[in-house]
């Protein structure tokens, strides 16, 4: 990955380092006394957030959302533009984002690919409780029309509003 520009700076006690990732400019706020380690922390933040936007990021073409939204053949049509959730558990990334269906087209069901109205989730289904909790959210706040991003890991993290 190529390293990007990061500026250090500070804002009142802390050290806040300014980049750009996901078309946005982005902030890392750090609190120490020392501007050594404040840059090596805020660069590990940038470089996940970086990381982040070169795996999911649907403006590049190389990259599995890009494949997603290009599968041709596969017959069904998606539009990912937001990440919905971000979370971790031991070595695994999960990313869930928020998105439009276009077209189904010809698409059926299989053993891993199955439609459900938000009334006829097969919940007893579902052996993991953090895709519950997340999947409970998407619907409440899908009928408010308001939608936030989580962050954090499969126990516990933070809701941001969108």
């Amino acid at each position: 990955m190529l390293e990007r520009d990061l500026k250090l700076s500070r804002r009142g006690e802390l050290w806040c380092a300014r980049f750009e990732a996901m078309a946005s400019p982005c902030e890392v706020l750090v609190d120490s006394p020392d501007r050594k380690l404040a840059g090596e922390l805020a660069r590990i933040g940038a470089r996940e957030a970086w990381r982040i936007e070169s795996t999911f990021s649907r403006y590049r073409d190389d990259n599995i959302v890009f494949r997603i939204n290009n599968a041709g053949g596969a017959g069904i049509e998606v539009d990912l533009p937001f990440i919905y959730a971000a979370y971790h558990e031991n070595s695994q990334r999960f990313v869930y984002y928020l998105g439009e269906l276009l077209s189904i087209k010809d698409a059926i069901e299989t053993s891993r690919l199955h439609f459900y109205d938000f009334d006829h989730i097969t919940w007893e289904e579902i052996n993991d409780t953090a895709t519950i909790t997340m999947l409970e959210r998407f619907i409440r706040e899908k009928r408010l029309g308001n939608y936030s991003v989580y962050i954090g890991d499969q126990q516990s993290g933070e809701i941001h509003p969108g």
